[in-house]
């Protein structure tokens, strides 16, 4: 059975967002997208995949971006301005948190949960082992129309994971 970096790293961050006491209120989960197949949206909070990149190579260790789409969703009133400060303040919580963070400063399921479920999977055989490094924030759609005109604010961030991967792998050699 194949194992997941991506699956590991996106539940790490959920399990990090549920924990939270600002952002309780919001129910994260691991999605495949932020709305329904039906393209409806539900409010909480959603954490979606996207592509990774490939950060800086280095001798035998290669450097992997994995990327996720955090939304925040709530359920709008039809005004424009209703619910303002508390919903930018959720999408600003979440930027806070994983925001230009390393090693001590990351949260701590990233740093120790998910970094055990990554060792775990290495030792298994399932891939290279992996070492996460840090985080950071890229800024994403404020709010997003296709929610909006559904009767729904959705606010989202791009949270990136930046993880040093051992390139040889006993499994292709």
């Amino acid at each position: 059975m194949l194992g997941s970096r991506i699956k590991i790293i996106g539940d790490g961050i959920v399990a990090t967002l549920n924990a939270d006491s600002d952002l309780s209120a919001r129910v994260f989960s691991l999605r495949k997208k932020p709305y329904n197949r039906g393209r409806s949206w539900q409010p909480g909070g959603h954490v979606v995949p996207m592509q990774t990149r490939d950060g800086q190579q280095e001798s035998q260790i290669d450097e992997r971006i994995f990327r996720f789409l955090v939304l925040v969703v709530d359920q709008g009133d039809g005004d424009l301005s209703g619910g303002l400060a508390d919903h930018l303040g959720a999408i600003e919580r979440v930027e806070n948190i994983f925001g230009r963070k390393s090693h001590e400063f990351m949260p701590l399921s990233l740093r120790t949960t998910a970094q055990a479920a990554l060792t775990a999977a290495t030792t298994a055989g399932k891939f290279p082992a992996t070492t996460i490094q840090a985080t950071d924030i890229e800024y994403a759609t404020p709010f997003v129309d296709g929610a909006f005109e559904g009767g729904y604010d959705a606010s989202s961030v791009v949270v990136s994971v930046r993880c040093l991967i051992n390139r040889l792998d006993a499994r292709s050699l």
